[in-house]
């Protein structure tokens, strides 16, 4: 009598019979109850956090190390199959026709996820299809139905350990992006800004490079100042029609304050770019870019004491030289170790490069070498921005976009390869990666059925367990920029650079 409505709300997801427990307790409890209306319990999915409209992340910590013995933790299983799940049924509902295969690969983490993903999805499937009165799924024929593409980021470190070069990456690289909200410092001081889907200029520029985003920002910091000069100038009216200025008086004041606002977060931008470009040139950044793309004989000096950069950026470099095949011999991977130590040893723990070892181990015997190939890459090398840096921000520009695009696209092999492969059904990548079909009662037998009826695929998630990052993300969607397919980028955990190094590190 005191509420006039009142909600529950579980922080996590309750399982369903708790949930139906808790139903049947409200329903005896207002039996007598006639005045009250029937009070509904909703099952919200919510067990994932949607960043972007195509991008989402479980939230889940370490789920990098639990990868390298995935049967040791049937909780940290149970957790990442039932927030992925949670993402599905927002994503596909439980329908029949809208059900999605599964690939994964063999003998992975990924592979133990996928597993209990498709019991989950299963089971929500003959749930919705028993309140509708029907016998059960059954094998869907001629529908192009979704695919939930699951990779191991053990796969591939170096995409998530390299330098990159668009705005959102680079700010959560240098600065702290994380949940949306950057933090940064300067002058002293501490800022934040929101930069989520209703930052116009952030949601225009998240991935494109920060020249490009700097030049930008300039002409539309130039453009609001012009509009809020003439709407001021509005104000000042003509005298000699009252009635007519006081239109045009309440007109603009009714402009300004939109324009304002605009220009204030346009200035937080330019703050943030700035604050980016002094990381990027005070640590040579671009040189570190340039070298983890192509084998260069500055490999050395960089590593050496002359070179600016932190160590960290410098481990970076000699992780993804060491991991990619045929980049570095055990010799020269050895006397890169040791020039580091002579120059930072202080700074350095055995741990490092034992790490190093083990990844370059990894990726040598890993089955899914057919997502490893080199990838040639074109266009401008982003060096270019570092002359061009100390010139001024304003005039930071470099023309080739669609290089940069090739170069974003190229450092993605596995994401974009994989999810080109499965959607087309072709490739090494089709013929390697198992098959789940939740509406199968049984996968293995009807493994090779589902692949003679399924069509290709024009709708996907792309899933990494282990951590993710911005430059993946980015680097599936301008490969699908104009493409009607949509794939939807999630992972147990977004991971900067520097974080993914100091697991690696740290979980020997």
């Amino acid at each position: 009598e005191r509420y006039g409505a009142w909600h529950i709300n579980f922080s996590s997801r309750a399982e369903r019979v708790v949930l139906e427990a808790m139903a049947r307790e409200l329903a005896g409890a207002l039996e007598s109850q006639a005045s009250i209306p029937r009070l509904p319990v909703w099952d919200r999915h919510l067990e994932y956090i949607a960043l972007e409209p195509r991008l989402f992340t479980l939230g889940i910590k370490n789920t990098l190390e639990w990868s390298f013995a995935p049967d040791q933790n049937a909780l940290m299983i149970e957790r990442v199959a039932t927030g992925l799940w949670c993402a599905c049924i927002s994503l596909f509902s439980a329908s029949v026709s809208s059900m999605p295969l599964i690939r994964a690969r063999p003998g992975s983490a990924s592979e133990k996820v996928a597993v209990l993903l498709s019991r989950k999805l299963s089971e929500a499937a003959q749930r919705k299809s028993s309140l509708s009165g029907g016998s059960g799924a059954s094998i869907v024929t001629g529908t192009r139905r979704p695919v939930i593409i699951l990779l191991d980021r053990l796969d591939d470190l170096a995409t998530a350990l390299r330098h990159t070069e668009s705005y959102q990456s680079l700010a959560d690289d240098v600065l702290h992006l994380e949940r949306n909200k950057c933090t940064w410092e300067g002058a002293g001081q501490s800022y934040e800004l929101c930069v989520d889907g209703e930052d116009e200029f952030f949601a225009r520029h998240s991935q494109h490079s920060l020249p490009d985003v700097i030049e930008a920002s300039s002409q539309d910091l130039t453009a609001l100042r012009e509009a809020e000069k003439r709407v001021r100038a509005r104000t000042g009216g003509d005298k000699s029609n009252d009635e007519n200025n006081t239109t045009t008086l309440a007109d603009a004041v009714g402009e300004l304050p939109a324009l304002v606002e605009k220009k204030k977060r346009l200035e937080a931008h330019t703050s943030i770019l700035g604050a980016i470009m002094s990381r990027v040139v005070s640590r040579e950044l671009p040189r570190y870019f340039d070298a983890e793309e192509a084998r260069r004989p500055e490999l050395f000096e960089l590593l050496g004491p002359q070179a600016k950069g932190t160590v960290r950026d410098k481990l970076r470099l000699l992780f993804v030289k060491g991991i990619e095949r045929g980049t570095l011999s055990d010799e020269e991977l050895t006397k890169c170790e040791t020039l580091l130590r002579e120059c930072h040893g202080p700074e350095l723990s055995q741990s490092a490069f034992k790490a190093l070892r083990d990844a370059r181990s990894l990726h040598s015997v890993s089955t899914s070498k057919a997502l490893q190939d080199d990838v040639s890459t074109t266009g401008v090398t982003f060096a270019k921005m570092l002359s061009k840096a100390h010139a001024g921000a304003t005039k930071l520009v470099d023309k080739a976009a669609a290089g940069v695009h090739s170069l974003l696209v190229a450092k993605s092999a596995l994401a974009s390869r994989a999810v080109d492969d499965l959607m087309d059904l072709k490739g090494k990548t089709h013929d390697d990666f198992i098959l789940l079909d939740p509406l199968a009662t049984s996968w293995s037998s009807q493994q090779q059925q589902t692949h003679q009826v399924i069509t290709q695929h024009a709708d996907a998630i792309c899933f990494m367990v282990g951590g993710g990052c911005y430059a993946e993300y980015h680097a599936l969607q301008i490969a699908l920029a104009n493409s009607p397919r949509t794939v939807v980028y999630g992972t147990t955990e977004l991971l900067n650079p520097e974080a993914l190094l100091n697991t690696l590190i740290h979980s020997n």
